[in-house]
Order: structure tokens, then C-alpha cells, then sequence
């Protein structure tokens, strides 16, 4: 058995050693190869893939840009390389915990059914201080419905599939988010879920996609959904998440005093899922208050009756 471990990198030198220490240090019972894919980076991030490279050359194998190609297309050649029987990705300014992959392979292993695993992560700051968990408390497999209705809750570092699933992937055009990859895997078979903290994601980082332009990052989250619709989510599912989006997209357009933005996404999103109409699409931003309501008060029970530690995404 085979691993192959696809690490996409730009810009990342204050945090690519944290995280190829972290996949070095893995004890799993199989071969082990680390694809590091630099995206023509600007800092140290190229000396330091280079530095692991000499250190661990069995196992360190930097893949070297010569021009900026973006993540998606980044991490595209990645997997393409990859030559073993699982893919793990990893973002270069995340990292893993010990114990991350043996956990996940056996999960695979024993779970033939499912196409992928992921699992539970702590949620650092730029920094490094730990800040909460990525997740509560999830089901241990589901389907691409669930995927749907509960949108972009999966962390994307933690993804361990089956190499024979990444066709999909290759054949995408242009950019995307990992809830892209999340839907084309969901859309093979039923995803895995191991309720323990596996990896650490650094929120906000520097080089953060969300931090730098929630705009692409909304049209990135539409291409995702219209894929979902092409993959045969039901109607109940795709409904609830474009309700998500619908308000988040109303939530950035009124932070940068833009509503009229707003009023162009509904009318794209009527004419590109025909599930949608006016009235419904103002339904759901009526609903925005008691949606933004609901997680400030399940986050305040949270503190109060349980003192657990603060949730990312509470699903």
C-alpha cells in the first residue's frame, strides 16, 4: 500500500515547516511519498521545500512552478504525480497531528463504501494559539445530500480518497474551493467522518483565500452548488444551501454598501438553478436575522452551559 501526500503551497515560509514536520513525523503502515507543489512563492517557502528535500529525498518531492498557476491547477499536477493508492491533501499553511493518517487509511480499509474520510481539526491562529475546534460533533459517514444541506463544513486539510476517485478533480476547469472537491468525491460514494482532532487549520492565515476576496470566494461557492445540481442533489438539499449563500452573499453586499451586487446574484441564481424564484429568494433573506440569531445563541449555550471550546462551523 501506498500513500500520496499533495501539499499546495504559495507564499507559505512562516508555515511550511510546521507542516512538512508534521507529515514527515507520521507513523503509518505503508509507503509514504510528499508531493509539495510551490506556486512560484516570492518568500522562503521554495528554500525550505528544498531543505526537506535534501533531508528526506525518498520522501520530499517538491514540485517547483515557474510561474504563478493558482491552487487549483497547483494541486491538479500534484495529484496527477501521485502514485499511490490513497491521496491526502494538505494546505501549506495547515498541519497535522500525530497518529492523522493511520487513523484515516484503517477507516478506509475498513469501510469499502466510502470514497473518502476526513476528520475533526483544532483551529489555531496565525500565530499558532489555539483558538477552538473546527467541528462539533458529526456523523461517521454520509451522503452528498447531507454534503449539500449543511454546505462548506469540511476541512479540507484532513481529505484522505482513493486515488482511483481523483478523475473528477482532474477534469476540472478552472478554479475552485475544496467544497468543489467535496461534492465530486460525495458524488462516487458515501464520505467518512472520524470524530477526533487529526489536523490543526490556521484561520485568517496571511496567505488566506477567504481573508483576501470573499467575492471569489462566492463565485467559487456557486460553481460548487451548480455542480451539486449536476450531480444529482435533491431539491431539498440544493434549496437549503443556496439559502445559505443567498445570505451570505446579502451579508457581504450590505458590508461594503453594494446591495445592488445582491439584486444581480438573484437574478443569476434564478436563471442558473431553475429551482429558485423572487419570492423564494426573498424568503431567504427574511429568514438572515433568525439564521445569524440561531448561531449566536447555540455558540452562547455553548460557553455557558457546556464550556467547551468555540466551534468554526457547527453544524
Amino acid at each position: 500500500m501506498k500513500v500520496s501526500v499533495c501539499v499546495v503551497a504559495y507564499n507559505h515560509g512562516r508555515y511550511i515547516g510546521d507542516c512538512l514536520a508534521s507529515v514527515v513525523g507520521q507513523q503509518v503502515d505503508a509507503d509514504l511519498e510528499i508531493l509539495v507543489g510551490d506556486d512560484c512563492s516570492t518568500d522562503e517557502t521554495r528554500r525550505i521545500m528544498g531543505g526537506y528535500a535534501e533531508k528526506f529525498p525518498r520522501l520530499v518531492h517538491p514540485v517547483f512552478h515557474p510561474k504563478n498557476i493558482g491552487g487549483t491547477r497547483n494541486y491538479q499536477v500534484l495529484i496527477a504525480k501521485a502514485e499511490g493508492n490513497y491521496i491526502a491533501h494538505l494546505d501549506g499553511d495547515d498541519y497535522w497531528l500525530p497518529g492523522k493518517l493511520a487513523e484515516q487509511i484503517a477507516f478506509l480499509e475498513n469501510n469499502p463504501n466510502c470514497v473518502a474520510v476526513y476528520a475533526n481539526a483544532i483551529v489555531v491562529s496565525d500565530s499558532g494559539e489555539r483558538m477552538g475546534r473546527f467541528n462539533g460533533v458529526l456523523p461517521q459517514q454520509f451522503d452528498l445530500n447531507y454534503l449539500v444541506r449543511e454546505g462548506n463544513f469540511l476541512n479540507g486539510s484532513s481529505l484522505v480518497y482513493r486515488a482511483r476517485c481523483r478523475d473528477p478533480i482532474l477534469q476540472l476547469q478552472g478554479d475552485a474551493l475544496d467544497f468543489h472537491f467535496h461534492i465530486l468525491l460525495a458524488g462516487q460514494g458515501a464520505l467518512g467522518y472520524v470524530n477526533r482532532d487529526l489536523a490543526a487549520y490556521r484561520r485568517r492565515s496571511a496567505t488566506s483565500t477567504i481573508s483576501a476576496n470573499l467575492g471569489f470566494v462566492l463565485e467559487l461557492y456557486w460553481k460548487a452548488i451548480l455542480c451539486a445540481q449536476s450531480k444529482g442533489a435533491d431539491q431539498g438539499a440544493l434549496l437549503q444551501c443556496v439559502q445559505g449563500f443567498v445570505q451570505n452573499v446579502v451579508r457581504f453586499a450590505a458590508a461594503r454598501g453594494a446591495l445592488r451586487e445582491a439584486w444581480r446574484w438573484g437574478d443569476r441564481i434564478i436563471k442558473e438553478c431553475p429551482l429558485v424564484s423572487w419570492p423564494m429568494l426573498l424568503r431567504f433573506v427574511l429568514m438572515l436575522p433568525f439564521s445569524v440569531g440561531g448561531r449566536v445563541l447555540r455558540r452562547l449555550a455553548r460557553r455557558i452551559f457546556k464550556g467547551g471550546p468555540e466551534i468554526l462551523y457547527d453544524r
